[in-house]
C-alpha cells in the first residue's frame, strides 16, 4: 500500500479530521450555512477512526442571498428567518466539540469555505476570532492538493460530484447542502486513501494535460534517464505512487 507521503506530511500527527463546507451569499460571500463531519484519527498514522461529530446550521444574515444561491441551495430569507441561528452560536457549537482534541485538521474542498469563515468572523473579537486563526493555521485544502495530482481530460480539476462518480461513492441527499458536501468530501478523502492503485490510474490517465504533474514527472524521468539511460512505465507508476 502507498505511504501517501504527500498527504501524510499535512495530517500525520492529527487526531481529529474536521471536514467542513460553507454556503454563502452570492455577492458578499457572507456565510448562510455550515456543515461539519468530524472523524477521529490515530495520531502518527494514516488510520482513520469513527465519525464523532456531525453538525449543520443555517446562519442568519442581513445581506442579499442572491437568486443563484437560492436556486442552487434552496436557502432563502424565509428559511434563514425561521431556522437560522447567529453565526457566533454555530462557531461556539463547533468549538465546544473540537476543543478536546489537541491536534486537529480542518479540511475543505477549495479555499472559499475558509474565506467565508473569515468573512463571518469580521464582527467578532476574542476567542471567536482566535478560532478562525486556529482553523487557518491547521487548514488543509484538499482541492489544492488533489489538483496537483489528477485532472480531467481537459486539464480541469475535478468537482465533488465528478469525484463521487469516479470513486463510485453513493450518497443520499442533495449537493450544495453543506452537510451533504462535507460528508461527500470525507468519503472522497477516505476513498483516495483506500485506493492507491486507482489513484495512480487516475493520475496517469490525463498526466499530459496536468502541467504540475507533467513538469514534475519530466524532471524526475530526465534524472533517471541520465543515471540509467531509460525510464520505464513501472518507474513512472512508482514515482506517482511515492508522491500521493
Amino acid at each position: 500500500m502507498a505511504d501517501f507521503i504527500g498527504l501524510s506530511s499535512h495530517i500525520q500527527e492529527d487526531e481529529l479530521l474536521v471536514f467542513f463546507d460553507c454556503e454563502g451569499t452570492q455577492f458578499s460571500h457572507d456565510p448562510i450555512a455550515i456543515g461539519v463531519k468530524a472523524y477521529e484519527k490515530e495520531a502518527g498514522t494514516m488510520n482513520i477512526g469513527k465519525e464523532v461529530f456531525s453538525y449543520m446550521a443555517y446562519i442568519k444574515t442581513e445581506k442579499n442571498i442572491g437568486s443563484l444561491i437560492t436556486e442552487m441551495t434552496g436557502i432563502d430569507k424565509n428559511l434563514l428567518d425561521h431556522e437560522g441561528i447567529e453565526y457566533d452560536k454555530a462557531i461556539k457549537d463547533i468549538i465546544a466539540f473540537t476543543r478536546k482534541y489537541k491536534f486537529k485538521r480542518f479540511i475543505s474542498y477549495g479555499g472559499l469555505d475558509l474565506r467565508m469563515m473569515r468573512i463571518g468572523m469580521k464582527d467578532y473579537e476574542g476567542y471567536l476570532k482566535d478560532f478562525y486563526s486556529h482553523v487557518k493555521n491547521h487548514y488543509f485544502d484538499f482541492h489544492a492538493y488533489l489538483s496537483k495530482r489528477m485532472v480531467d481530460e481537459k486539464g480541469h480539476t475535478y468537482s465533488i460530484s465528478s469525484l463521487l462518480f469516479l470513486y463510485k461513492i453513493k450518497m443520499e441527499g442533495k449537493a450544495h447542502n453543506p452537510l451533504y458536501d462535507a460528508e461527500a468530501l470525507a468519503k472522497i478523502f477516505f476513498a483516495y486513501l483506500s485506493n492507491p492503485d486507482y489513484d495512480v490510474e487516475l493520475i496517469e490517465k490525463n498526466i499530459l494535460v496536468n502541467p504540475f504533474v507533467a513538469k514534475s514527472v519530466y524532471r524526475n524521468s530526465l534524472r533517471v534517464v541520465m543515471e540509467k539511460g531509460v525510464f520505464t512505465l513501472a518507474e513512472l507508476e512508482e514515482y506517482i505512487r511515492n508522491n500521493l
